[in-house]
Parts: structure tokens; sequence; C-alpha cells
């Protein structure tokens, strides 16, 4: 019924406002969660409802490992990079950020949802001792990466440093999470890591070769985060 009535049918706009509900009583660890996303494609018009069963669900807790599994190979079978946010927080760190990629070709509103995803709280903080809590992704760590994704491996119609720039400006809309501390911590990495990644191993004398061998190139978005991290936090 919801698939075959129309767009602006008053009883499907009712629906997706009850979807809400329904996902938060599932769980982001629903049987009927995974058995849906299994089930391959829905029905005819009844993506919309799927995802945002599968979004709402997993905006509060991580997915269980059988829905990320489930909705890393519905994406594999099926490409469309909307089943991916809802899966991040299941997955292991490194596979979720070997997904920055597809991630980064996703409009604002998915994108921002997929940050939330990588940024999850997986231990809070102890309040008392000021410590920040632990995230399924440290931000700078999640800011280095994207920095350093090549704005060529995002999928789209040449747009890739445009969607760089959308994610970096999604982060700094979050000064509580890209504070002062994440923006150092990521500017610092991404100056020093060219000789560290060519550092010879131990014992071993370092070869007289030209600093430009020595050194990666800065990413292509540097400059510009460098100027709105000291707009953010001036001197």
């Amino acid at each position: 019924a919801f698939g075959a009535a129309p767009p602006r049918a008053p009883g499907r706009a009712a629906i997706m406002r009850l979807a809400d509900g329904l996902a938060r009583v599932l769980g982001p660890g629903s049987p009927a969660l995974v058995g849906a996303v299994e089930d391959g494609s829905p029905p005819p018009g009844c993506a919309p409802l799927l995802l945002k069963l599968l979004y709402v669900a997993t905006e509060a807790s991580p997915a269980s490992a059988s829905l990320a599994t489930a909705l890393l190979a519905r994406h594999a079978a099926s490409p469309d990079p909307r089943l991916l946010p809802p899966a991040l927080g299941g997955l292991p760190r490194g596979a979720a950020l070997g997904l920055l990629p597809q991630l980064l070709a996703l409009g604002d509103a998915p994108l921002r949802a997929a940050l939330h995803r990588l940024l999850m709280v997986v231990v809070p903080g102890a309040a008392a001792a000021g410590a920040p809590p632990s995230r399924h992704v440290p931000p700078a760590e999640l800011l280095s990466a994207i920095m350093t994704t090549d704005p060529a491996s995002i999928p789209g119609p040449g747009l890739g440093l445009e969607r760089l720039k959308a994610a970096v400006a999604a982060c700094l809309a979050q000064p509580a999470i890209f504070d002062v501390a994440a923006l150092s911590a990521c500017l610092t990495h991404l100056a020093k890591r060219g000789t560290a990644e060519l550092r010879p191993p131990p014992g071993v004398p370092p070869a007289p070769l030209p600093l430009s061998t020595t050194t990666l190139p800065l990413p292509p978005l540097f400059m510009r985060l460098l100027v709105q991290a000291l707009a953010a936090a001036p001197a």
C-alpha cells in the first residue's frame, strides 16, 4: 500500500512520520530490519521507507554486526551509497574509513548522517576528570582521513574537491567535537606525515635524498583548513 500510494498522498506521509517511532522500537539489531535488507531491493516505491527505518534505528546506537554485513552485501549487489551510513557504526574503524570516497559523494544530509555515525560515542568520557568521550573514529583522525582523500577517488562528475570542502565544512560546523585540540592534531599530522611515512627503519642511516623526495605534498585543502582553524581559534 505504501509503495503504491502517490508520493504526496496523506497516508504515505503519515507512515513516514510513524516510521521514526517504529525504528526506535526495532533498534539497530532488529532481525526484521536485517531480513528486509537481505531480501534484496524493496518493493517499488518502498525504498524511502526502508532507508528511513535504517537511518533512525542507527542514529543513537551503532548497527549490529549482522545489519552492517547485510547492508554491505546489499550495496555490493546493487550499489546505492545511501545504504552505507547506517552500517558505519557496526564496522571496524579501518573498514568504515575505507568507505570515505563513496560517503563523500553523498548529498549533504546523508553525508552529515555518515559523519554522525563515524563520530558516535562508544565510551562516555569521565566528566568529573574532564576526559573526552571515546568515539568510533577520533575527530582528528576523521578530519585527517577526509583531508587526505584523493578527490579523483570520489564518484561523480569531477566534483571531488567540492565534496571534500562540504565534508570539512560539516566537520567544522561541530566546534564542540572538532575543537582546537582536534584541529591542531589534524594539522600537525598532515604537516608531518610525509617525513614520518618515509623515515628509514631503526639502524638504517637516512639516504641523502633531496627534500622534494622525502616529503609528501600537502593535501589540496591544507591551507584552507589552516585559515579556518585560525579563524576558529585566533591566537
